[in-house]
This record gives C-alpha cells, sequence and structure tokens, in this order.
C-alpha cells in the first residue's frame, strides 16, 4: 500500500469488502426516487404526444404517418423510441406503457454504469462512484419518462456509446472499436442528434490516442456509418421525401439561434453544477491534457451545437441532459485525484483533521443531492384541459372529423381525428413554405380549429412573432368562414386556448356543448382553468 493511500480515504484501492453495502445504498435510494415520483406518470407532454401518434400509427400497420391514408412524415425525430414504443404496442402493451418503459429502463442503466464503470475501468473510489450515480437518481430523468419523452433512453445509449469509446481508449483492441461503432449507429438510430454525440466521441478517441492508434475504431466508424448509416439514410430520405427530420426545418431552418445557445449553456450548468470546476483537474498533471480533452470536446461540442436549433419543448433542458452523463462518467477519477492530493497535504496530516474533511466533504455531497432532489421534485394532477376534451371528441373518430390546432400532441394522440398541425413540426408543406395559408386550410374545412395564443376575446390580435401570426391566421379564418366560438379557456389570462368550431354538421352542436362543459385543467399542476368566453351564468 503507498502513501497515498494510506493518506487518503478516497484513494480507489481494493475496497470490496464494504461495496456491497454502497451497491444496496445506491439501489435502494434510486428505488425510492422512483417510487415517490411515479404520480408524475399522468399525460404526456406535447412533443411526447406527437410521438406516440406515429408510433400507434406504425403499430397498427400504418406506416409512419401523421393522418392515416396521407404520406410519411418524419415528425417523430426520435425515430428509434418511436419504433421501440410501436413494438411494444404490438405486443400487447398498452401505448402508456410502451412510452414509459424503455425510458425508466434507460434511466437505471444510466445509474448503474456511472457507479460500475468508473469503479471496474479506473478503480476509482466506491464513494466517489456513488455520487454522480445519486446525481441522476435524483435529477429530471424519471420526470422525463413520466412525461414520456425518450430522454432518458438516448442518453442511456450515449452513455453505452461513450463508455466503450472509453474502454477503447483505456485499453485497445479491435473488439471495443467495433462495439463502439455499432453502439454510435444505435445511439444515432434512437435520435439524429446522437450521430453529432457519437462523432464528438471519436473526435476524442483522435485527439487522446493520436491517428495510428486510433485507426481501429476510425475504421469501424466509418465502416458502419458508411453501410448501415449510409443505408438507412437513404431510405428514409426516400421514403418521407426529405433528408432530415420535418422539424428541422421548422426550428433549425439553416440559421443561427442565439436563444438556442444560451438554453444549452443554462441546462449544462444547471444539470452539472457541483462537477463543472473539477474539469481543471483534468488538465492536472500535465501528462492527462489529452485526456482532459478528450472528456471535454463531446461536453462542450455538444453544448454549442444547439445554436443551430431554436428552443421550443426543449422541457427541462431534456435537448441537453444526454451529454450530463456522458460528462459525469470520468469524474470519479477527477475527483479522485484531487483528493489524494489534497489529503497527502501536511496540514491534514492528523486523524481528527482527516476525519473532520471527510465529514465536510460528505455534508457538501449531501446539500447537493438535496438540492438536485428538491430541484427536480415535481406534482402533476393528472388531468389536462387538452387531453380531457380530446377523450370526449374520440366518441366520434369514426366519422373522420378533422382538426386544425396548433399544439398538436394529447388533442390528435387522444381524439384520434384527422388533424392539422398549424406550427408545421407534422406537416412537411408548412414546415417547408413557413406558415399556414387560408388556401391550405380548405383543402382540409376542419370541424374544429383550436390555437393558443396571448389574447383574450375582444382585444387586439399582435402578429409580431411566427406564432403569434400563426393564431391570428387561424383566428382570421374561424371568423371568416362564420366559426362559432365554442370556447376560450385559460388560467390567467395571459395564455388562452381558443376553440372554434365549424357550424352545420351533424355533431356541431353537441361539440361546442362539450367543449363548454368540460372541467378544464390547466398545465402540469391542473389548475382549474377559467372560461373567458362564454362567460358562465
Amino acid at each position: 500500500m503507498n502513501e497515498n493511500q494510506e493518506i487518503s480515504p478516497f484513494h480507489g484501492g481494493d475496497q470490496q469488502r464494504h461495496e456491497w453495502i454502497i451497491i444496496l445504498v445506491l439501489f435502494l435510494l434510486s428505488f425510492i426516487s422512483l417510487l415517490l415520483r411515479l404520480k408524475l406518470a399522468t399525460f404526456p407532454f406535447e412533443d411526447a404526444a406527437m410521438l406516440m401518434r406515429y408510433a400507434k400509427h406504425l403499430a397498427e400497420g400504418h406506416g409512419i404517418v401523421w393522418n392515416i391514408g396521407e404520406g410519411p412524415v418524419d415528425g417523430a425525430t426520435d425515430f428509434g423510441f418511436m419504433v421501440i414504443i410501436a413494438g411494444l404496442v404490438r405486443l400487447g402493451l398498452d401505448m402508456e406503457r410502451a412510452a414509459i418503459l424503455p425510458g425508466m429502463l434507460g434511466h437505471f442503466v444510466i445509474i448503474i454504469l456511472l457507479y460500475f464503470v468508473p469503479r471496474r475501468l479506473f478503480n476509482s473510489n466506491p464513494w466517489l462512484c456513488l455520487f454522480p450515480s445519486l446525481w441522476i437518481a435524483f435529477g429530471p430523468g424519471i420526470f422525463y419518462s413520466s412525461a414520456y419523452f425518450g430522454t432518458s433512453l438516448f442518453a442511456a445509449s450515449a452513455l453505452i456509446a461513450w463508455t466503450l469509446a472509453y474502454l477503447y481508449m483505456e485499453r485497445g483492441g479491435f473488439g471495443a472499436a467495433a462495439a463502439f461503432a455499432f453502439a454510435s449507429l444505435a445511439c444515432g438510430l434512437i435520435r439524429p442528434e446522437g450521430v453529432i454525440l457519437c462523432t464528438l466521441f471519436l473526435i476524442s478517441i483522435l485527439v487522446r490516442m493520436g491517428i495510428k492508434q486510433s485507426k481501429p475504431a476510425l475504421f469501424w466508424f466509418t465502416a458502419v456509418f458508411a453501410v448501415l448509416g449510409g443505408a438507412y439514410f437513404l431510405w428514409r430520405w426516400r421514403y418521407f421525401g426529405h433528408p432530415l427530420p420535418n422539424p428541422y426545418y421548422k426550428k433549425g431552418g439553416g440559421e443561427l439561434h442565439l436563444n438556442g445557445l444560451i438554453a444549452s449553456l443554462t441546462g449544462v450548468f444547471t444539470l452539472s453544477w457541483p462537477f463543472l470546476a473539477w474539469t481543471v483537474s483534468w488538465f492536472f498533471p500535465l501528462k492527462r491534457t489529452r485526456e482532459g480533452l478528450a472528456n471535454l470536446i463531446p461536453v462542450a461540442g455538444f453544448t454549442l451545437v444547439w445554436v443551430l436549433m431554436s428552443q421550443e419543448m426543449n422541457t427541462e433542458y431534456r435537448f441537453q441532459y444526454p451529454v450530463i452523463p456522458v460528462f459525469l462518467l470520468a469524474w470519479p477519477r477527477a475527483a479522485g485525484l484531487v483528493m489524494d492530493r489534497l489529503f497527502a497535504r501536511p496540514w491534514l496530516g492528523s486523524p481528527l483533521r482527516r476525519r473532520a474533511a471527510v465529514a465536510l466533504i460528505f455534508v457538501a455531497a449531501f446539500i447537493c443531492l438535496d438540492v438536485q432532489y428538491v430541484m427536480n421534485e415535481r406534482w402533476r394532477d393528472g388531468r389536462e384541459g387538452r387531453v380531457e376534451v380530446a377523450k370526449a371528441l374520440a366518441a366520434y373518430r369514426d366519422k373522420k372529423y378533422s382538426m386544425a390546432v396548433t399544439a398538436a400532441g394529447n388533442l390528435p394522440l387522444y381524439s384520434d381525428w384527422i388533424a392539422i398541425d398549424a406550427w408545421g413540426l407534422n406537416d412537411a408543406y408548412i414546415a417547408h413554405h413557413g406558415m399556414i395559408t387560408d388556401d391550405y386550410m380548405d383543402q382540409y374545412k376542419p370541424e374544429l380549429i383550436m390555437f393558443n395564443a396571448p389574447w383574450r376575446p375582444n382585444e387586439p390580435f399582435s402578429e409580431d412573432t411566427p406564432w403569434r401570426k400563426m393564431g391570428a391566421v387561424l383566428h382570421g379564418y374561424a371568423e371568416k368562414k362564420g366559426y362559432v366560438l365554442a370556447a376560450v379557456w385559460s388560467l390567467d389570462g395571459q395564455s388562452c386556448h381558443w376553440y372554434y368550431v365549424r357550424p352545420g354538421f351533424e355533431d356541431s352542436d353537441a361539440i361546442i356543448g362539450i367543449i363548454r362543459s368540460i372541467d378544464y385543467r390547466w398545465g402540469m399542476h391542473g389548475r382549474k382553468a377559467k372560461r373567458f368566453f362564454p362567460p358562465r351564468d
């Protein structure tokens, strides 16, 4: 046993005797966190509901379509997640469980890998390995899954690819290189930005090992993506008619988005703040500079790439979350080196001072975990107005009615009506032409128009943003065509849900009655909304 092992209680070393206690603590606290948050799984968030509609149609044998009978649309950005949901539905699971289970599984895979990989690959101290795992366990991962997002599944696939990249950087070998390449392809299939993230992993390998020693990884990565990835890319281009996912044309548009960059920087800081200062230790001593750069490249690159996209529906920074487990994987090694140097200092020579320092470190870690848990505690009522309206409208699904909606998630999913996504995330025409028009609306003559806008009845409609302009187009169309304003629901009058119904068809009066009489709840917390029009008696 060397000197540092005697001095530092955070040296990696052989600490198998007590590891089973740490593992038990890890799984017990993770399970408790899961139980406390299972109540969150009530209704899908809007973007998640969009993907579930595609998965439902795929499971039913209609293909990857937004409306049954129409052409394919690549609005489900999480391609692999959508296919997994569809497969689980075909196996007999209901849609909600099929959407939640992959994310929950991914969440626990991350927790397990963040403990065992540093412990086995770096021989890091088990207590240092425990901290990142608990940080994830108490973080937003369960919330993402309860909102029916595939974020944790994507994050787990990215961490698996990064683990294999690290295994190759530590030990080499053709097997590790091939496994890294195939895991990277799977990550890219689950979500398209996985290709960017895994390319950053490859760059990290090149920086740390040099081109000569990186040739096996470079060969396998290039071969797998050129052959299998290329075949998939050509298939999807032919199947959907466009090379990129439909939301990119709406949210990216080939422009730089400062709001996307700011949100990304904020998200990475919010999701990993206790660990950021430790990045300095990656570069000391200087012989570890290459390893430090290899760890920094994926985090910095993936953070900056979001300048290419606007940040609609970046709920709780879910776009940035997958890089956080990647960032945390090597943290126990860096922290262990710092702790070893710290406890080797003469001023910490006495046993009493060492115990006090250890106690202080554990108290600081506990405070960080407590803050993490409080920051990510969520409560959802289980009812949301659009979900309740949609479920009531499902009684008319066989009549082939259509709706035009701005928030094209829960209303189309649970009503099973033909739907126009007025914002264009699920409509190739609108995404490529920029804005919905009256002529396009006339092709459907929808029975229902719903939009959310920051105006109450009898207030002027402004068009100073694309979203407000879209609302103004729908409002103007409804008024010109003589639609009946069924109801305007809002919580505080700052954001309103407008419902127009086309008069004269068989069920118009019944549908107006449903919209006006529903117990309309608002948002995640399910607070009771006020009906601004028509005013209640």
